[in-house]
């Protein structure tokens, strides 16, 4: 009698899945070598924009919640304003950290989609500040910033970027056909490092660093100092990578 045909089970049973460990491994091991200087400024970006947020005295960067889970007014428009822009640091800078994760292992497409939350972030951002009555921050606050983002970005002048990294945040297949070889005609499964990696951290820093001047300024707590030399480090790491991107 002929064996039977192994099952799935049988077959999960059996397979090694070392090789994706390693791969991943190996990827996050030429990290630094292949995206040190921008991995570094993206950190040193994040851990001023934790030290800024942990500065903010008590109370004055917190939403006050009513019984239903409501963010009621603070005492003033810049305490408003500081409490959402709180929020918003705390959400971006897991955003940031998560994303560096996904970099450092090769799944450069894949992180794109935090990259979306993060170009949304600035949209809401920009509106908050340009509102001299606070009530876009309460808006936010209040969650009800839920729909109109694509029109918001777009008012920024990023409607094609976005509109980019919203094909890596959705299901559809095009993400996964943007991973194909035209010479053979193959979709790479394994993760990968291109210039895009470079890219993302220097928008994690740029944004790390904005924010946390901002929230430093509206504290009015504390003072941060060396800005003026990362701002002069990042803007550099921006040309030489679109010098040697040819962009």
């Amino acid at each position: 009698m002929a064996d039977a045909e192994p099952t799935f089970e049988d077959r999960a049973e059996v397979v090694d899945a070392g090789f994706l460990e390693v791969a991943e491994a190996q990827m996050r091991a030429s990290f630094l070598t292949d995206a040190g200087l921008e991995a570094r400024l993206a950190d040193t970006a994040s851990a001023l924009l934790v030290r800024t947020l942990e500065s903010v005295p008590p109370g004055q960067g917190k939403a006050l919640l009513n019984e239903a889970g409501e963010t009621v007014y603070q005492v003033d428009r810049d305490r408003i304003v500081l409490a959402a822009m709180s929020i918003m640091g705390t959400k971006a800078l897991r955003v940031i950290r998560a994303a560096r994760a996904v970099l450092a292992s090769g799944f450069e497409s894949e992180a794109r989609a935090l990259d979306r939350i993060l170009v949304e972030l600035m949209a809401h951002r920009g509106a908050i500040l340009d509102d001299r009555t606070a009530s876009e921050a309460m808006a936010w606050l209040r969650r009800k910033r839920k729909y109109g983002i694509s029109k918001r970005v777009a008012a920024m002048g990023n409607r094609e970027v976005y509109e980019n990294l919203c094909v890596d945040a959705h299901g559809d297949p095009e993400a996964a056909l943007r991973l194909r070889d035209p010479e053979t005609n193959t979709i790479e499964l394994g993760p990968q490092r291109g210039p895009g990696t470079r890219a993302s951290l220097l928008l994690y820093a740029g944004f790390a660093r904005d924010h946390a001047g901002l929230v430093a300024e509206l504290s009015d707590a504390t003072s941060i100092r060396g800005m003026d030399r990362l701002d002069v480090e990042i803007d550099a790491a921006w040309q030489r990578l679109k010098s040697e991107s040819g962009a």
